[in-house]
């Protein structure tokens, strides 16, 4: 299985070329399962979307992903990033303050990231 967190893109500039080759592509507008995609990523945004596998431009990243699909992020409308609840929760009210939380927070979002949720609406903070 490859591992998305390492081939994940560290930084973007706007001229930057990445080229994502996956097994297999979810089209959402149609509503199909597509097979064999590659996606060209230049800077920050999709500049195309080819089926099967595209030579990457001189000076690309190419990031093959084997047979996973690949799909439009996912958005989550009531999510608590702040909030998470474990074996300390009862007693990290008594000894956590607002930007402890804050700082969990970021840890949260950056799995629910790699979840594959690109939009999340965060409810409930407590700690405004």
């Amino acid at each position: 299985m490859p591992d998305f967190a390492a081939d994940a893109p560290t930084a973007s500039t706007p001229d930057a070329i990445t080229v994502f080759h996956c097994g297999h592509l979810f089209d959402a507008a149609s509503g199909r399962l597509l097979g064999e995609t590659s996606i060209l990523v230049r800077g920050e945004r999709i500049a195309s979307v080819q089926a099967g596998a595209l030579a990457a431009p001189a000076g690309a990243r190419m990031v093959e992903l084997g047979s996973a699909t690949c799909l439009p992020g996912l958005i989550d409308s009531h999510v608590h990033l702040t909030s998470e609840f474990g074996p300390t929760t009862y007693s990290d009210q008594f000894r956590l303050n607002p930007a402890d939380y804050a700082i969990r927070g970021t840890l949260y979002a950056k799995r629910t990231l790699l979840a594959g949720f690109t939009t999340v609406r965060n409810v409930g903070d407590t700690a405004n």
